[in-house]
């Protein structure tokens, strides 16, 4: 039985047009779903959350580890117009706690080992006891068809220090699915290996809408491991052909001892997340190898990529790529006026694949946002005469980690409730594993010596494992400027690499 006469979705195109073809592989369980299953248990789910109350607009939360029941809550809210929030597991209670005030979600499914986290503090209904009630009902055939309606809400961390909710409706997510799909040559023959987490824009937007607009086939693992992820790309019998991660994971890839390049070959390596190593692309491009970097926001969807061909890529070493077609760019300087040709300036974005704002914060909306809706995106671009771009800084303190976006006005504001804590400042340090790690600066009240440890573990309790530094020093004072007193992030971070991590940063 199909979802309904009308389409109302790409997955349900395929399950007429491709009933028997593969869409999804759960390498964790070995089970599989055709685009027929795929369409049908959707309409299972979809079914199940409106006969528990659920409405266009509620919004339906998640906590769990990559699964492919994920992807089919996500598809049914939004055929109903509901909007689906996934959590990242790896947060504590207290940032949790956060999320569900600001979400307020109607329903909180979670995995088995989410709820061991949050058991007794929300209350959920568990994953596998909801697909199994939902795969007993009826399929739904009633949808809502509005390009226009919120189907998605990922959470990103902001300079101000609070989590703020991504607002994506099917307009944002479709055109971003075809940025995508035509900067790396996805169509109905593609095969990716899913292995980015399913509450990123990468995993859920990147991976999974893009290969199912296209009617593509995903292996979904529960997440990387370098071994097994290289055995599976080298098993040319699954037929793999894109794969994403970060800098780290995809280099991490070459020091396995059974690493081959051969059957890597007709796979694409798509990075992006932090900067890669000049050396380290042009290794791959030697051993045949097409890796590309590109440029997204989990507000903007994916932007900019490099074209699949190892002489450009050569030619044209670190830059993200071409603009996507349909989407406007423009470089600006601190006054907001287009700079010359050539010249540095903030990449402002505009298209069908931005978000109109974040959830509830009007105020966070319009400062991202320009006269004329152009996203103003905090990243310092330039662009040659061929219409490459290249990145060359972050307007923003932010800094990434594994891949991770790390805020540090958020472990500012924390560090600062410990009572014997001062002043702070963290400042991303390289490093040769993560890309970037923090550097946790304070000053003391009474500059009195305190405990690294201590104050590592008061971090733990409140934050994300990622979050959390790597570094600790303690200062006498934090250089200010004169004028307005406001720390001098990049003085400090230049004593901190010249004085103690020269070897990192080189």
């Amino acid at each position: 039985m199909f979802s309904t006469i009308n389409t109302p979705d790409f997955i349900a195109l395929y399950a007429r047009s491709y009933p028997d073809k593969k869409a999804l592989s759960d390498l964790m369980t070995n089970e599989s779903w055709t685009y027929a299953r795929l369409d049908q248990e959707i309409c299972q789910v979809a079914r199940l959350l409106k006969a528990k109350g659920c409405q266009a607009g509620d919004r339906v939360a998640l906590i769990a580890r990559n699964n492919i029941q994920q992807i089919i809550l996500h598809f049914a809210c939004a055929r109903l117009a509901i909007i689906y929030v996934p959590f990242n597991w790896r947060l504590s209670v207290k940032e949790l706690e956060f999320l569900m005030q600001s979400a307020e979600p109607k329903l909180l499914v979670c995995d088995a080992q989410s709820a061991e986290t949050i058991e007794g503090v929300f209350p959920y209904e568990d994953l596998a006891t909801f697909f199994s009630n939902a795969l007993q009902c009826d399929p739904e055939t009633e949808f809502s068809f509005d390009d226009d309606r919120y189907s998605l809400m990922l959470f990103t961390s902001g300079t101000s220090g609070n989590p703020k909710g991504v607002m994506l409706s099917e307009r944002n997510l479709n055109q971003s699915g075809t940025n995508f799909s035509v900067l790396t040559a996805v169509d109905r023959n593609s095969c990716f290996l899913c292995e980015a987490p399913l509450f990123h824009v990468m995993g859920m937007v990147a991976n999974v809408r893009t290969v199912l607009q296209h009617g593509g086939h995903i292996y979904l693992s529960d997440g990387y491991k370098a071994d097994r992820t290289l055995a599976w790309l080298s098993d040319e019998s699954m037929g793999i052909t894109h794969y994403t991660g970060v800098p780290q994971m995809i280099e991490r890839l070459r020091t396995q001892d059974n690493f081959n390049p051969v059957p890597l070959r007709n796979i694409t390596f798509i990075t992006g997340g932090a900067p890669h190593p000049f050396e380290d692309i042009r290794a791959w491009l030697e051993d045949g190898v097409c890796l590309v970097s590109g440029f997204g926001m989990t507000e903007v969807g994916t932007a900019l990529g490099m074209p699949l061909d190892r002489k450009l890529i050569d030619k044209k070493m670190g830059s993200v790529g071409l603009l996507a077609p349909g989407m406007k760019a423009r470089l600006v300087d601190n006054d907001g006026k287009d700079v010359a040709p050539g010249e540095s300036g903030e990449l402002w974005l505009k298209g069908d694949g931005i978000t109109q704002g974040y959830w509830q914060d009007e105020e966070k909306t319009q400062a991202v946002f320009s006269d004329g809706r152009w996203f103003m995106t905090g990243d310092i671009v330039t662009v040659d005469d061929e219409g490459y771009y290249w990145i060359i800084d972050r307007k923003k303190d932010m800094y990434i980690s594994g891949g991770e976006n790390v805020y540090p006005a958020e472990i500012e504001a924390v560090a600062l409730k410990h009572p014997d804590i001062e002043e702070v400042a963290v400042i991303g340090i390289p490093d040769k594993q993560w890309g970037e790690v923090g550097c946790l600066v304070v000053v003391t009240r009474g500059n009195e010596n305190i405990s690294e440890e201590a104050i590592m573990q008061f971090l733990r309790d409140h934050l994300a494992a990622y979050k959390v530094p790597k570094h600790f020093e303690q200062v006498n004072e934090l250089p200010r400027t004169k004028s307005t007193g406001k720390v001098q992030k990049q003085e400090l971070k230049r004593k901190l690499l010249e004085e103690k991590f020269t070897a990192q940063a080189s």
